[in-house]
């Protein structure tokens, strides 16, 4: 994962301007720059005749990975823990298969032929897609930047391209994706999602929360999955009460007894705006639910430039592939809240 990458405390390259930077990589060529202004180190970078591509690894090249992938422990989000991650192979919709037999078991009476089963099946796709962002520097930009701005970029690149990862994965959730069936991931069909008195966030709606997971049965209704929830959900708004329901409590009698104390990992999420409705979920990693993919060979971000030589400028690119998809619904439950 991205998240594998830590800063390096000896950056060579902390706390200089873009300037001071081009210059710390004239040096480590080798060249005698001690004496030269930053006007004219810029020039020097800004130079194809003097100095091509391939021959100096030009400010962000090597700056703006350093940060890249120094920064990404400084963006927790809880997205990943919600979702599974998969790899796939190409831009095209990569097909996720479910197939079950639908009549089971059945007693064969004598001298009757057995009976055969047929096979109900359902298909989910997922498909990965561009993002990007970008920003241009000009020598005058680079020579007037005192305020030290533009080392401030990569690192909001990061963070923007962790929110909007973010977003995708949640939304999924937030506006109720439709699924295979042409129905909503949260439905009454689905038997996931839980209104009127019992989903309110309380001993009770935990109560009926749980019954629900223990009720699901696999693509056909036939058999009992065995699945349990290891995740609550919660908005800003409901994260006093869900602590409070984790919570263990000093019982005198077994009436009192917190049976709930502990047994979910609660997660507060700010993009959740509905003060009332809250989420219980399975853990991802043993069940198939809600999915986000890359690329193979390529997740992450990656940083790329290009230079303008006719009017003194470097644009500077970030990129990255990204998809999400909910493939079952059977690993979570909305309650709506009373």
């Amino acid at each position: 994962m991205p998240h594998k990458f830590t800063v390096k405390p000896d950056n060579p390259y902390r706390g200089q301007r873009v300037a001071g930077v081009l210059r710390s990589l004239f040096q480590e060529r080798g060249e005698a720059v001690s004496y030269k202004t930053d006007n004219e180190i810029v020039k020097m970078a800004f130079s194809q005749r003097a100095y091509g591509t391939s021959d100096l690894p030009l400010l962000m090249e090597d700056v703006m990975n350093k940060i890249l992938r120094g920064d990404y422990t400084f963006a927790p989000e809880h997205w990943e823990r919600i979702s599974r991650k998969k790899l796939v192979p190409d831009y095209r919709e990569q097909p996720f298969y479910q197939f079950e037999t639908a009549n089971g078991i059945k007693q064969i009476p004598e001298g009757g032929e057995i009976p055969y089963t047929k096979m109900i099946e359902a298909k989910q796709t997922i498909k990965i897609k561009d993002y990007g962002q970008g920003f241009k520097l000009t020598r005058q930009a680079i020579i007037n930047d005192d305020l030290d701005v533009f080392s401030e970029i990569p690192g909001r690149f990061v963070k923007d391209h962790n929110e909007f990862r973010g977003d995708l994965v949640w939304d999924m959730i937030i506006k109720n994706i439709v699924m295979y069936d042409e129905k909503p991931l949260f439905h009454a069909d689905h038997l996931n999602l839980i209104q009127g008195a019992d989903s309110a966030l309380s001993e009770a709606g935990l109560k009926k929360s749980l019954m629900v997971f223990r009720g699901q049965t696999a693509l056909g209704g036939k058999r009992r999955i065995n699945m349990e929830p290891k995740i609550m959900i919660v908005p800003p708004a409901l994260e006093f009460e869900a602590r409070k329901q984790m919570a263990a409590i000093m019982a005198t009698t077994t009436a009192d007894v917190n049976i709930f104390h502990n047994a979910y990992e609660v997660i507060v999420e700010r993009r959740l705006t509905d003060d009332k409705a809250w989420y219980l979920m399975a853990d991802p990693a043993a069940v198939e639910g809600l999915y986000y993919a890359y690329l193979q060979g390529e997740e992450g971000m990656r940083a790329e430039r290009e230079e303008k030589f006719s009017t003194d400028t470097i644009n500077y690119m970030v990129r990255f592939n990204f998809g999400v998809a909910a493939i079952d619904w059977r690993g979570i439950v909305k309650m709506a809240g009373a």
